[in-house]
């Protein structure tokens, strides 16, 4: 069973609010405002990005200098965090494409010097949602292969080979035992 000091819960935060974009405001002090609210939101989702970027480097730290947790927690962690990455996912991926789908219609409808920062910002947002999705299959793999080297060091793990002639020696090997 996983300690409660590194259950995967503990260093999940909920995702960041994406900034949105209309797709044409003719207003230009509304404009400013609206720049202003796209700003202070990007500013938000990036800390909550470095946040859970942090808190992901330390729950892999504990678990790397833990020699106690074995492959199988390390993997059951894994999975436990694929399993709350899915759970944002689909939420995440409907907000990039709608801000995709407003990039695209804000370059097409709008002519102004305010284009750039407002295109910018809604572009940073794209990344830092994308960013965020990265975050958890970057974790997950980094435990996935400490769970295998875990379990390397508890069992005789398969070999790898790094071309078939290393491999043909292996099999000989164990046919002539």
């Amino acid at each position: 069973m996983i300690s409660a000091e590194i259950a995967v819960s503990g260093y999940i935060l909920q995702p960041p609010k994406l900034p949105q974009i209309p797709a044409r405001v003719e207003i230009p002090s509304k404009r400013l405002r609206d720049l202003a609210l796209l700003a202070k939101t990007v500013a938000e989702a990036r800390e909550l990005l470095r946040e859970q970027s942090d808190k992901f480097e330390a729950l892999f730290d504990l678990v790397l200098k833990r020699a106690d947790v074995n492959a199988d927690e390390i993997e059951r962690m894994a999975e436990s965090l694929m399993a709350q990455q899915k759970m944002y996912e689909p939420n995440i991926i409907a907000a990039l494409e709608t801000l995709d789908n407003h990039i695209s219609a804000f370059r097409e409808s709008n002519d102004s010097y305010l284009n750039g920062p407002v295109l910018r910002s809604a572009e940073e947002g794209v990344d830092i949602g994308r960013t965020w999705l990265e975050l958890y299959q970057n974790l997950y793999i980094r435990l996935m292969k400490l769970a295998s080297d875990r379990l390397t060091q508890t069992e005789e793990g398969s070999p790898v080979f790094s071309d078939s002639s290393a491999a043909e020696s292996y099999i000989r090997s164990l046919l002539s035992e």
